[in-house]
């Protein structure tokens, strides 16, 4: 009989209502050791809530292996909102459990003990409705708490970036060691600097801790540890934030999302239904400073006569990597009339050099219309070189040389399997003829011809199947749709997608705008057969 036991704690359950993850163990044990059963293992979630699905609970995963391996057959819980709390999701597994006839216990439930095998299942229903209501009161509660916090404009979501929060709920203070940081970003800017040029300053020539970095410096002060990696480089997206964040004038703006589901992601709410909170504390950046580089910021995304980051259909979105440093490439359009009609340039960059500037790659980009037009030249090379020997593979030929290289290597088994069956009669009968004190060196050198004799049937038996699966009829089907693929992308103004995803596996973009590209086939390989 295997027994085990499982245990799950959420920070969301009530701990005066909910026993512990010892106590629930210990609740097991006491059933399991009046039932004369030994609890082979116990799986145990701490802090994992009972809402999320089955394979995203660590241990709860692990049962369900161990179940379908039959190493299950009973299953103790304090009752069913430790098995979960979804009720379909947990209706379905213990419908799961019957089917395998793995018994579930249930020894402290809402309705009483209950046995999955031996007893009624008619309040299963009634009980995962009220387990499932459980959550969904906590977390109405907590929405109404947290609302509660946010009409008073206190942060919720940690510190922002410059201020440090006091012990007085709500109040926030200027963080004097970031003060510099924050005039210089707004400064640099209304000097007419770029973002990636302010990047490059901050990264270069100024001593300045990025956001995650002070983030880690203030947990450590306090004890803790910073489990999100820390980026020690500023890139674009940091100084935008900064920028566009009223934060730093003194206004706390909170309820900027919201969620109808605890489980579902956050809908953004129009700024007319958020709480604002002006001269809420110490600002940084003066209101007329701000406005000025919010009018600025508006002017260079209206005027940004060389990129545009609107969405667009890019050929090879997602196939590109950069050559120079591995990272990814983004899609670009370049704009340089404003005429009606104009259509803007598309172009791949690489994602680290627009972030980070220099301190990560070297400038470069390539057009896309450059790009596909050496992509055909690649192909209609790779097919001007093979599709001569693709027409000269010749079936016949090929189809008489395997039939005879089949019957050669099905007579050579046949030996080989005779040649194994002397042996081990041969060993057998010098065995029983041998003085005892011979046998074991008998035995032994017998042993060892066996086993070399048996690895050689072993690879030729291979070599056979080998052989009688290839085929050259549909290894030539394959590369004659290759080259069909080919021609379509070297014809076609703008290649499919669907095409393109079954040739290409990666394409490099390097600083002197050549591309390297791989493919997905190899031509090499499905030719094989002839050269074999």
């Amino acid at each position: 009989m295997k027994v085990v036991c499982y245990c799950r704690l959420s920070k969301d359950d009530n701990k005066s209502r909910y026993s512990s993850i010892d106590s629930q163990m210990e609740l097991a044990k006491e059933y399991a050791d009046s039932k004369g059963w030994d609890i082979s293992k116990y799986y145990i979630d701490d802090n994992v809530s009972g809402y999320i699905s089955n394979d995203e609970r660590p241990e709860f995963s692990k049962m369900l292996q161990d179940i379908d391996d039959g190493k299950v057959d009973i299953i103790l819980a304090k009752d069913l909102s430790r098995i979960g709390r979804k009720g379909s999701r947990t209706l379905t597994f213990i419908d799961e459990l019957k089917e395998k006839n793995i018994n579930l216990i249930l020894t402290k439930d809402t309705f009483g003990e209950f046995n999955l095998l031996e007893g009624e299942d008619d309040l299963l229903g009634l009980s995962t409705w009220f387990n499932e209501r459980y959550v969904k009161e906590v977390s109405k509660k907590v929405k109404i708490g947290m609302h509660k916090q946010l009409e008073k404009g206190i942060l919720l979501q940690g510190t922002k970036f410059g201020y440090l929060k006091t012990a007085k709920k709500g109040e926030l203070i200027v963080d004097e060691s970031v003060r510099d940081t924050i005039t210089t970003i707004f400064d640099l800017y209304e000097q007419g600097l770029g973002m990636r040029k302010i990047c490059q300053k901050l990264n270069f020539e100024y001593d300045f801790l990025t956001p995650s970095q002070v983030i880690e410096r203030e947990l450590i002060k306090k004890g803790k540890i910073y489990k999100k990696s820390v980026k020690k480089l500023w890139d674009i997206y940091m100084i935008k934030r900064i920028l566009k964040d009223e934060i730093y004038i003194g206004t706390v703006i909170t309820h900027k999302t919201e969620r109808k589901d605890i489980h579902k992601q956050g809908k953004k709410i129009e700024r007319e239904n958020q709480y604002i909170f002006e001269n809420h504390h110490e600002a940084i950046i003066s209101k007329e400073q701000f406005e000025r580089v919010q009018e600025m910021m508006k002017k260079r995304v209206k005027n940004s006569s060389m990129y545009t980051k609107k969405k667009r259909d890019y050929i090879f979105g997602g196939f590109l990597r950069c050559g120079e440093c591995g990272g990814s490439v983004t899609g670009l359009a370049r704009v340089r009339s404003k005429k009606e009609n104009y259509i803007p340039k598309k172009l791949y960059e690489c994602v680290s050099y627009r972030k980070y500037g220099k301190s990560r790659c070297v400038c470069h980009n390539v057009r896309e219309d450059i790009l596909l037009a050496n992509f055909k030249s690649f192909l209609i090379l790779l097919r001007d070189n093979y599709i001569t020997e693709i027409n000269n593979l010749k079936l016949e030929e090929y189809k008489s040389s395997k039939k005879k290289n089949i019957e050669e290597i099905k007579l050579n088994l046949k030996n080989l399997e005779a040649e194994y069956k002397v042996l081990v009669s041969q060993r057998i009968k010098e065995i029983a003829y041998s003085a005892e004190d011979k046998r074991i060196f008998i035995e032994n050198t017998y042993k060892s011809l066996e086993e070399e004799k048996y690895k050689e049937i072993v690879n030729v038996k291979k070599k056979l199947k080998e052989l009688k699966n290839e085929d050259l009829e549909i290894k030539q089907e394959k590369l004659k749709q290759t080259i069909d693929y080919f021609n379509q992308i070297i014809e076609a103004d703008e290649p499919d997608k669907a095409i393109l995803n079954m040739l290409i596996d990666k394409i490099y973009i390097y600083d002197d705008k050549s591309a390297k590209f791989e493919l997905k086939i190899d031509i090499e390989k499905l030719l094989s057969a002839k050269k074999n």
